[in-house]
């Protein structure tokens, strides 16, 4: 999905270990769905999950507390927000596609502001 040499980075976060997390990502590679290239950040006490308000209370009191909607956000390089999708459902999520569109997106809006700081400055 990136570019090589993109300045883009991407993470992931769960109230799992990173024990728990490894172990997901070792699972998915043997699937054959592809190794996870990225960071998978642990937040056991769920502080990230609730600060972002994505606490999904379906799981409230059923031993899983923690478990967070599924959320992507896009941040720019001062970790403004300039794109969120969240969702109840894991299933339904943006595709590889769409969040290819919406890096594009802000990449090419990114540029142009850049040139407009630059031709102020001239």
């Amino acid at each position: 999905m990136l570019e090589i040499d993109e300045n883009v980075a991407l993470f992931a976060i769960s109230i799992d270990d990173a024990e728990k997390s490894k172990m997901m990502m070792q699972k998915v590679a043997k699937d054959g769905k592809g190794e996870i290239k990225y960071p998978l950040l642990s937040d056991p006490m769920h502080k990230t999950i609730d600060d972002y308000g994505l606490l999904d209370t379906r799981y409230i009191g059923k031993g899983v507390e923690g478990i967070p909607q599924t959320a992507i956000y896009i941040l720019d390089k001062n970790r403004k927000i300039v794109w969120v999708n969240v969702s109840p459902d894991y299933s339904n999520r943006p595709n590889m596609e769409t969040l290819r569109m919406e890096i594009d997106k802000f990449k090419k809006k990114s540029e142009m502001n850049k040139m407009q700081i630059n031709v102020k400055k001239n």
